[in-house]
């Protein structure tokens, strides 16, 4: 009898993993289909893009730097890499995936020289994809 409720239970257990299993991948294949009909921006063209103007990058993180509230990261594709200001879960690096974001961009005057640098403010983190290590 034992035996029998002990199994009713692993059973349970897996159909519950099965089935939630099962909805992630849903939730990722519209997410790829979603992704496949926005147009991605490459980072080397950014600066052709008006403040304000909302983006697709598709990248690869390349460095972090932590603040207080936020997180900054730096988003990296064949044609260049920007720094991404996030609210977002902790990033990890060599992690790739596609953003949604705003080009904004930071004046930063220093003896009568603009030295102001483009960034994205992330608004939604679209696909994000574990990277392994290249062997």
């Amino acid at each position: 009898m034992y035996e029998r409720l002990w199994l009713l239970r692993i059973s349970a257990g897996l159909l519950t993993i099965a089935l939630l299993g099962c909805g992630n991948l849903a939730r990722s294949v519209m997410n790829f289909d979603f992704i496949q009909q926005v147009r991605v921006t490459k980072i080397g063209n950014l600066q052709q893009q008006p403040q304000g103007t909302t983006v697709y990058l598709k990248g690869k993180v390349v460095r972090i730097i932590p603040l207080l509230n936020d997180r900054v990261y730096q988003l990296e594709d064949a044609s260049g890499s920007i720094l991404v200001l996030t609210e977002n879960r902790p990033l990890q690096l060599g992690e790739q995936f596609t953003i949604k974001g705003i080009v904004r961009y930071q004046s930063i005057p220093v003896e009568g020289q603009n030295l102001g640098e483009i960034y994205i403010q992330e608004l939604e983190l679209l696909q994000p994809e574990s990277v392994s290590p290249s062997l």
